[in-house]
């Protein structure tokens, strides 16, 4: 999906090389166009570290493309997100829709084969070693639930 995504942000490079457009109306086209699309897709996967860099690149990618810096300017990530004034990053933004629907699927009747899905439980032996990482994992700690979505929209960047 990051690979679309890219292929949208392409899309719009008359809309970040204007000086007539705003940063702030730039990242909020970003957001809508180009980030949900990347979102549509991760929320419902289990990220790995490898998956949660990507995300992360990608996203320090758009933002220096918006605000026309090459990675050769030495501008640390920090100071592009102060400049794009964004609040939540792009795994902040996943897990609140992960966290949203766990949520939809925790209210759901009990008779809906999605509910049944996420919380069923396999009866038979697994294999040796490590157990794999579940979508459920993340979001398993019911009572913390609540906290961390108001970290997850309270923490910037």
């Amino acid at each position: 999906m990051i690979g679309s995504a890219t292929g949208v942000m392409a899309e719009f490079k008359n809309i970040w090389k204007s000086k007539n457009i705003g940063i702030k109306t730039k990242r909020d086209i970003m957001v809508t166009c180009v980030i949900s699309i990347v979102l549509y897709e991760y929320e419902t996967w289990t990220l790995k570290k490898k998956h949660k860099n990507k995300l992360m690149a990608f996203e320090m990618r758009c933002y220096r493309r918006i605000l026309n810096v090459r990675w050769q300017q030495k501008i640390t990530n920090e100071e592009i997100r102060k400049r794009m004034g964004s609040k939540r990053n792009i795994l902040q933004r996943i897990k609140e829709r992960k966290l949203n629907l766990f949520g939809h699927i925790c209210r759901m009747e009990d008779s809906r084969l999605v509910k049944e899905v996420v919380f069923g439980e396999m009866k038979w032996k697994t294999k040796r070693g490590r157990p794999k990482r579940e979508w459920l994992d993340n979001v398993k700690d019911r009572d913390a639930w609540k906290i961390i979505v108001k970290c997850a929209l309270d923490t910037n960047g």
